[in-house]
């Protein structure tokens, strides 16, 4: 296929998908009612021109995903060249367009180039929540536009598409959702953006590889290995567009009569509808396209596939619809926290979608892995799954159980959120030896893209791992870290910020894993230190917990995050001064009794290792003696060594 005709039928599908995100946009905006200016009104052109902006940002970054996502986990290398150009070039499309919403926004929220003082209308955006998150957005489409264009080293299509993806963070921040009561309305959306623009993304560019001239990946019975593939990525991206919609809209607390009473509510079940008809044309696309492609070509497959492509650009223009138009008001008393107590701690919800999702896709693929083993005979140990499904339990309890519902009010739940993730944990997942696993359960890619277990190879094999998985670098990665976390505003901000909160959550999981991994695992290490070494590993971590536990036990007023808390703090939290004390005891119990624990693991591998190296030096000392015998041929004097095989042997029998 050459350039000019993938060119051309990419254009010709981008032109049919953007006309459908256009009119369901203006539909949605007329029936769903626009967002009130802030001061004064910009304008009918500012007032359309800012969501028509927004739906040719958003239709590109669909194309720049989804293109660089087929070229990553569904195409063959051979034939992934076309995906890249149009990711590339949509991407450029992406930075200048989400440029562009920048002032357009300013316009919307100031109603003129300045303000009443004189202050351009672009600084008094910047000044607000939503600009730092429309420049953050900006500035990663740009990054992923270069990245596309300059650099040419082959990792460079994966490390665009997760640029893409976390330039959809700050649009799920700006968005409808972030208006919830919590970080989780924030992360589902993002959530639901990324699993969209990579579903309705590489069905577009796909498309397009089918509809250009000559034999194309997606063409005839050939393909069928192409799309298939394709297809699983697709399901299971609707089935996170669909929790995480949902997950959004009960975050907003909105009442089941605003659904039908309001333009917000009409424009949502407008959106849920298309996403149930999507969800038919995947099932027939399944059962029947696909075998009566393998029988007569292709054609039925576009045309079915360009059907699914019209619908999914119509949702993200009903999308930018919904996110022009504010959502009815929540109740006052949404997400009132009651006093805490254990009952209320067990039984506390605040979910976080991302956490939540990692921890059922954690415990679901784990599963599947031993019994793929199981199935081809091969045995693994039931230890490691017990400890690998309450590491997930737990992972889902800390981070979107009462821990996660209370830690952003109390200290003390905050604490136990935090130690359980640097502690309790990383243990249970060192434990369960998840990356042995999969090593042992992944396939070998033969065809296509490189698979996950090659991709794993290929983090374990990176400079990057070698590095951090030192044991010095492992340790100060905990040590410091968590020492910086707390004497720096980045405790305060990840109390009100729910990126800085996701990747805090994040980072001291994945250190405790790898510091645990070094001390008591056995998945692959590049550096895997003596015994001694790994109880001195503990020392650090050990003095940290205890000087920060003792700081919060002996202060008379509240350290920590102060201001943050005052002003979130909860009617029935009289004394936060005890609150934080509880905290202090709390880090030191859980940072040092675990300590205590795997220094026992330790020394009883220790002492295990030292007998099996005494048994093994005692078997060689009693083999010795009988492999040097007069009979050996080192053993034998020059003189004895002339003599016939007769007399050898009866000497060797006296021996």
């Amino acid at each position: 296929m050459n350039r000019q005709s993938s060119a051309a039928a990419l254009a010709t599908v981008s032109g049919v998908a953007l006309a459908a995100a256009v009119v369901a946009a203006v539909w949605g905006l007329v029936a769903g009612g626009m967002t009130d200016p802030v001061l004064r009104d910009p304008g009918a052109l500012v007032r359309w021109g800012l969501p028509l902006t927004e739906v040719v940002a958003r239709l590109s970054a669909t194309v720049t995903i989804g293109g660089l996502a087929l070229a990553t986990a569904v195409l063959a290398p051979a034939a992934a060249a076309p995906a890249v150009r149009a990711a590339t070039v949509s991407a450029v499309v992406w930075a200048a367009a989400q440029a562009v919403c920048l002032p357009l926004t300013a316009l919307t929220v100031v109603g003129s180039p300045t303000a009443d003082d004189g202050t351009p209308a672009l600084g008094v955006l910047l000044g607000t929540p939503l600009g730092p998150s429309l420049l953050w957005a900006a500035a990663l489409a740009l990054v992923v536009a270069v990245v596309l264009l300059v650099v040419s080293r082959p990792g460079r299509v994966p490390a665009a598409l997760m640029v893409a993806l976390l330039a959809l963070v700050p649009v799920a921040a700006a968005g409808h959702a972030g208006h919830g009561p919590g970080h989780g309305a924030a992360s589902a959306l993002w959530l639901h953006l990324g699993a969209a623009t990579i579903w309705a993304g590489g069905l577009l560019v796909l498309v397009a590889l089918t509809y250009a001239p000559g034999a194309g990946p997606a063409r005839g019975a050939a393909s069928l290995t192409t799309v298939r593939r394709f297809s699983r990525v697709a399901g299971w991206c609707y089935v996170v567009v669909a929790a995480s919609g949902l997950f959004a809209v009960l975050e907003l607390s909105v009442s089941p009569s605003a659904l039908l009473t309001t333009g917000w509510g009409a424009l949502l079940l407008a959106k849920a509808a298309l996403f149930a008809g999507l969800g038919v044309a995947g099932w027939a696309h399944r059962r029947r396209v696909l075998a009566r492609a393998a029988l007569t070509g292709g054609q039925p497959l576009a045309r079915l596939a360009l059907g699914e492509v019209v619908v999914l650009a119509a949702a993200v223009g009903l999308g930018v619809a919904l996110g022009a138009s504010a959502p009815p008001s929540a109740p006052a008393d949404a997400g009132a926290l009651p006093p805490l107590s254990v009952s209320t701690a067990l039984s506390r919800w605040s979910p976080e979608p991302v956490l939540a999702l990692a921890a059922l896709a954690g415990l679901v693929t784990y599963v599947r892995w031993v019994v793929r083993l199981a199935r081809r005979g091969d045995r693994w140990p039931a230890g490691r799954v017990v400890a690998w499904v309450a590491a997930m339990v737990l992972l889902l309890w800390v981070t979107s159980g009462g821990p996660a519902a209370y830690g952003h009010v109390l200290i003390s739940a905050h604490m136990v959120q935090h130690m359980v993730l640097v502690t309790a944990l990383p243990v249970l997942a060192a434990l369960a030896s998840p990356v042995t696993l999969a090593l042992r359960a992944l396939p070998a890619t033969t065809d296509g893209p490189p698979g996950p277990r090659d991709r794993l190879l290929a983090v374990l094999g990176s400079r990057a791992a070698r590095v951090l998985l030192h044991p010095v670098v492992a340790t100060a990665n905990v040590v410091v870290s968590m020492a910086v976390f707390y004497a720096t505003p980045l405790f305060d901000r990840s109390l009100t910020n729910g990126v800085v909160h996701l990747l805090a959550v994040l980072h001291f999981s994945l250190a405790g894993y790898a510091f645990m991994t070094i001390l008591i695992g056995t998945d692959p290490v590049p550096h895997r230190p003596p015994y001694p070494l790994r109880l001195l590993m503990l020392a650090p971590a050990m003095v940290l917990h205890t000087g920060l536990g003792l700081v919060l036990v002996t202060s008379s007023q509240v350290v920590l995050a102060a201001t943050v808390l005052a002003e979130s703090r909860p009617a029935w939290l009289t004394d936060p001064v005890t609150d934080q004390q509880a905290a202090g005891a709390l880090v030191w119990a859980l940072g040092e009794v675990p300590a205590l624990g795997i220094a026992l693991l330790i020394a009883a591998r220790w002492a295990a290792a030292d007998e099996r190296d005494q048994r093994r030096a005692a078997r060689r000392a009693v083999a010795e003696p009988r492999a040097v015998s007069p009979s050996s041929p080192s053993s034998r004097s020059p003189a004895r060594s002339t003599a016939g095989p007769r007399r050898t042997g009866g000497s060797s029998a006296r021996s």
